[in-house]
């Protein structure tokens, strides 16, 4: 059996939000839940157990009323085509017979962490999710999993997931456009958005960018002039003029269009070759008997990798030499640390994260 895979859920809310959390911190439990992406609600991390102790015959190969309807709350969500929704249809199916479920349902508890992770992660790659719907899907499939049909579910209004989640799809092209005009506070960020999703929700609109389509640009931007309240940072009128402005850009665009250029899974790359960089500096550390310190970590974060976001890093050769010079270690460690980050590349999740448990574990052995 494998464990969840690493890329499949690091971004909880206190994560994503927080670009100074120091991964050192957390415990290997912390670590393994985060790895794990479900058992994740919004406000907690719930830990759960890796090992799938048993399963259930599966004899159909149709989804049940309440999968289908799972199925076609994502189709309307993430705005599928009918192809995607049959594509999607037919994973869930192919996963549930594969591991000897009946239904989502079946994944309900604690042992079946690693199985509602991995689904949850091969949904997210065959429709192309960015960070923050993959985030969304993550607490969706939690849903899913552990109430058995989200698409029940009503929150104090009485809306159901489908309403409040209607304009998720908008979220990275509206981020990348506000970071774009110098507003990167996540907060900040969210309650643009929140608001937006208010004003498109009000207008009948399907998608937050019909409401700057020409019919209801002048509406909108009446509305956006609340941005210069202080509880929504005070944007200066000129910054909201120009917002408006971009925003009616996009409203032309296709999906496709407006993420051109966006690094859709930065904050998964990020996390990834982070918890890389743990496992990196234990095993330099331990290999030739240096301090497992954050200078060690800063040279070995820096380097090149084959994700989007470090691919302009620092050459591993380099890295290697300066990690020689700076702890005068013996002529041949260049090549020896060379080794070991070829080696951790060529790692699976499953090693990865076995490792990075290992690391914390002796981490809390030390104190």
């Amino acid at each position: 059996m494998q464990i969840a895979p690493l890329n499949n859920y690091f971004y909880t809310p206190h994560l994503r939000n927080n670009k100074n959390v120091n991964a050192y911190n957390q415990t290997p439990i912390q670590i393994a839940e985060t790895a794990g992406s479900l058992g994740i609600s919004p406000k907690e991390v719930q830990g759960k157990s890796m090992i799938n102790f048993c399963g259930f015959s599966n004899s159909q190969n149709n989804l049940t009323e309440a999968d289908n309807n799972f199925v076609e709350a994502i189709g309307k969500i993430y705005r599928l085509d009918k192809k995607q929704i049959k594509e999607l249809k037919s994973l869930i199916k192919n996963f549930l017979k594969e591991n000897n479920f009946k239904r989502l349902y079946d994944m309900k508890g604690f042992e079946f962490l690693n199985e509602s992770g991995l689904l949850t992660e091969q949904i997210s790659n065959l429709l192309e999710l960015t960070d923050y719907e993959d985030t969304n899907l993550s607490v969706l499939m939690t849903w899913q999993v552990n109430e058995g049909d989200l698409t029940k579910i009503r929150n104090k209004m009485g809306k159901s997931i489908i309403e409040t989640d209607k304009f998720v799809k908008d979220f990275t092209p509206i981020e990348n456009l506000l970071n774009k005009h110098g507003i990167e506070n996540s907060d900040f960020i969210y309650k643009i958005f929140n608001h937006l999703s208010s004003v498109a929700s009000n207008s009948g609109c399907n998608t937050i960018f019909e409401a700057f389509s020409p019919q209801n640009s002048e509406k909108t931007y009446l509305q956006l002039q609340c941005l210069s309240d202080e509880k929504y940072g005070s944007l200066p009128k000129d910054k909201i003029t120009d917002l408006m402005i971009d925003f009616i850009k996009l409203s032309g665009m296709t999906q496709k269009e407006r993420l051109e250029g966006i690094n859709i899974r930065k904050q998964r790359e990020e996390i990834e070759d982070g918890f890389g960089t743990i496992i990196l500096s234990n095993k330099i550390s331990e290999k030739f008997g240096i301090k497992l310190s954050d200078e060690l970590f800063e040279m070995l974060n820096k380097r090149q990798t084959e994700k989007e976001v470090h691919k302009n890093g620092i050459p591993i050769i380099e890295i290697a030499y300066k990690i020689s010079d700076e702890y005068n270690l013996p002529q041949n460690s260049v090549q020896e640390i060379i080794e070991i980050i070829e080696e951790q590349k060529q790692q699976s999740n499953k090693q990865n994260l076995s490792d990075l448990i290992d690391v914390f574990s002796k981490k809390d052995k030390n104190e």
